[in-house]
């Protein structure tokens, strides 16, 4: 946790930057929403977001959405600036992602209930690698599994899941898996390319065997 006193609050240019960062163009009246919030304002209540603990996420994201033009999903890609490594961002691949195993189709309405199912899904992953993977890379690995979704690479949906039923402050996933049994294994994410990364981070995070061992059964058993 990082020092109440090395935080900073953000200004409206950044505020700004964090709207266009989750909603790209997609809703071109919000920046101009997000402007009309004072600087004072804007000053105050990120620094009281951020000077809450970034396990009691809950309480920082209510603080920030008090202001205009930020809903809980917004004030996650502030948020997780700050606390990259416990606080994932509320992207709509990584949700898609960490909570219905690959369904990207599914609507999702950027609810603070949505996102706590999230959080919690994503925490459990962390816990489940005992601190090999920080929430920006459980976030990046979901960004990346749907941007191939979008181009036409599919998965296999039991590839793709990697949580079972959770729970946090009373709301429930739906989701359940048939087996609650995980392997864990090493994770390197800095050197390696995109496609190798999410390949290796969603290996271990799922408990699967590695994909180039699970080819050379295939191959060795004459299976396509």
């Amino acid at each position: 946790m990082l020092c109440s006193c090395l935080l900073r609050p953000i200004n409206q240019t950044d505020l700004i930057r964090n709207v266009l960062r989750k909603h790209g163009k997609n809703r071109p009246t919000l920046p101009s929403l997000v402007e009309s919030n004072s600087a004072q304002d804007v000053k105050t209540v990120t620094l009281d977001a951020f000077s809450i603990p970034p396990s009691e996420v809950k309480s920082s994201l209510t603080k920030l959405i008090v202001l205009r033009g930020i809903g809980p999903a917004t004030a996650t890609a502030v948020l997780s600036t700050v606390y990259p490594e416990t606080v994932p961002f509320f992207s709509d691949e990584a949700f898609r992602w960490v909570v219905h195993n690959g369904d990207w189709t599914k609507k999702i309405d950027y609810t603070m209930k949505e996102y706590l199912i999230f959080y919690n899904n994503t925490k459990e992953i962390m816990e489940r690698l005992e601190g090999e993977t920080t929430a920006k890379d459980v976030e990046r690995v979901g960004w990346i599994l749907g941007q191939e979704a979008a181009l036409g690479l599919k998965h296999d949906r039991d590839d793709l899941q990697v949580v079972d039923h959770a729970e946090v402050d009373g709301v429930s996933n739906p989701q359940k898996s048939k087996s609650s049994s995980h392997k864990k294994g090493n994770i390197t994410v800095e050197k390696e390319t995109k496609s190798t990364e999410k390949s290796k981070v969603h290996d271990n995070i799922t408990g699967k065997e590695p994909s180039d061992v699970r080819r050379s059964k295939r191959l060795k058993t004459g299976q396509a």
